[in-house]
């Protein structure tokens, strides 16, 4: 009984010891894929934590990636004011409030930038914590401290144990990041994501919003601000075109716009602009196409210089 009880013992942490170090190895070839995948899937924040180094940074949701040409805005800003600043595009799905305070307060880490472009959707503020999007940053849990407090804030007891693993960590990103690797012909150049095609049978609908602000967006968009302002970074805020009308009076906008009048952020507001709004224009409803993203920064990059 004994010697079986011994064998039972034995197998069981030599399975335990196994998962262990198979997870362990995981990790470290995921951490490889993960970091060799800059130029190649939106990796917005791992770029953030692990790579910075350019001059000024867009920050926001699929919206900033699909709608911003960061070599547009470099040879924009760098001819009006005879520089040789580098761009990146750090535009992630989904993601709103906490994932951007979270990459603000990681540039600060590496190197200040010079200028960072906040580009937002009008209803970044409103509405529950998108619990999905975070599945971006669990890969760095144990790695970042500005990772582990948004988290610890947001997941559940739960989640933070099971955090202490590798492969729950990178469940949900393991296929893209891995097929992407292998395939190194799709590339995002300094993180645009150029998209085809245009929206052609479509009908402009009201997007009401009438959610009230969640306060905890409200406090990391404030918290993002100020990281700006005490480390010398020219912020600005800007809302790239909808193929929808956008409604001025919602709660969530009206935030957007004290806060930016509260401490004096040039504010960009391109939502209802009759210039871009037009099906020609836009991938879909939400992302405009690669003519549109070029008109848009053109003329987001109009502005900036203004307040430069």
């Amino acid at each position: 009984m004994k010697k079986s009880f011994s064998k039972i013992l034995i197998y069981f942490t030599a399975i335990v010891l196994g998962l262990y170090c198979f997870d362990c190895i995981f990790g470290i070839i995921m951490k490889h894929v993960a970091h060799k995948n800059l130029e190649k899937v939106p990796c917005g924040l791992n770029y953030c934590l692990n790579a910075a180094s350019a001059d000024v940074i867009i920050l926001g949701s699929s919206s900033a990636r699909a709608n911003i040409v960061p070599q547009l805005i470099g040879d924009s800003i760098n001819s009006h004011l005879g520089t040789q600043y580098s761009v990146y595009n750090t535009g992630n799905t989904y993601q709103d409030f906490p994932y951007f305070y979270c990459e603000m307060k990681s540039l600060m880490d590496r190197k200040i930038p010079k200028i960072v472009i906040l580009d937002l959707q009008p209803w970044t503020l409103s509405g529950p914590t998108n619990m999905s999007a975070l599945k971006f940053m669990r890969p760095y849990y144990n790695t970042n401290s500005h990772v582990k407090e948004v988290l610890d804030d947001n997941e559940t007891f739960l989640h933070k144990v099971l955090m202490n693993f590798e492969m729950y960590k990178y469940n949900e990103e393991f296929f893209d990041l891995l097929s992407s690797y292998l395939n190194p012909k799709t590339k995002y150049p300094m993180g645009f994501w150029a998209l085809d095609g245009e929206e052609k049978d479509y009908e402009i609908l009201p997007e009401n919003d009438n959610r009230e602000v969640n306060p905890l967006s409200k406090q990391e968009f404030e918290k993002t601000i100020q990281i700006a302002l005490n480390n010398n970074v020219k912020l600005f805020v800007s809302i790239s075109p909808y193929l929808r009308y956008i409604d001025r009076n919602s709660p969530a906008y009206k935030e957007i716009v004290n806060m930016c009048k509260k401490y004096n952020i040039p504010f960009f507001d391109y939502s209802n602009d009759l210039e871009l709004v037009k099906g020609e224009l836009f991938h879909d409803t939400m992302h405009l196409n690669k003519k549109g993203a070029t008109i848009f920064t053109k003329k987001l990059s109009t502005q900036l210089l203004k307040s430069l």
